[in-house]
């Protein structure tokens, strides 16, 4: 899986933003792929900026905002969305970027309108969406070709899981 994703990543074009979905019931492990793509070392050595956000069920474009700010090394405190936006594009502008947005639900997506439309292009910007959501990662624009969905482990594959937890 992870080997797939670097692949889909290296082989973007810089011109577009690449919007890649990790879809999938809860505990399939789409978050533990995203964190080891996030944390390869070719991957750090590809992006510049490398950014986190955890979003759940309850969050506001301004929490996303400040958490993608915070990831970006600022603190804002007082700024205004426009103000948080503009200063995101700042930052990601000519950098070749990597942003996870973690746990995406299928409530009101109306923050992912207005952060895409900032994030800047041209440079080889990447977005890595976990949902349990089909319908998320259709509205978050991801190709169904860069869709991941990773399978169920094999019962022999779960018992020798259970085993290593249960008897570590």
């Amino acid at each position: 899986d992870k080997r797939k994703i670097k692949e889909w990543l290296f082989r973007s074009n810089d011109s577009q933003l690449l919007i890649l979905a990790f879809v999938g019931m809860g505990g399939l492990g789409k978050t533990t792929i995203a964190q080891e793509v996030f944390n390869d070392k070719e991957i750090e050595h590809r992006f510049e900026r490398r950014i986190w956000v955890s979003v759940s069920q309850t969050f506001t474009e301004e929490q996303i905002m400040r958490s993608i700010l915070r990831n970006l090394g600022d603190a804002s405190v007082g700024d205004d969305i426009g103000t948080l936006l503009r200063k995101i594009q700042q930052y990601l502008l000519g950098k070749r970027y990597l942003i996870v947005m973690d746990d995406v639900w299928d409530k009101n997506l109306s923050w992912w309108d207005k952060i895409y439309q900032g994030l800047p292009r041209g440079q080889g910007g990447s977005v890595i969406v976990t949902t349990r959501s089909e319908s998320v990662a259709k509205r978050v624009q991801a190709r169904d070709d860069k869709t991941h969905r990773p399978e169920l482990l094999s019962p022999d594959n779960s018992w020798l899981l259970f085993c290593n937890v249960a008897f570590a």
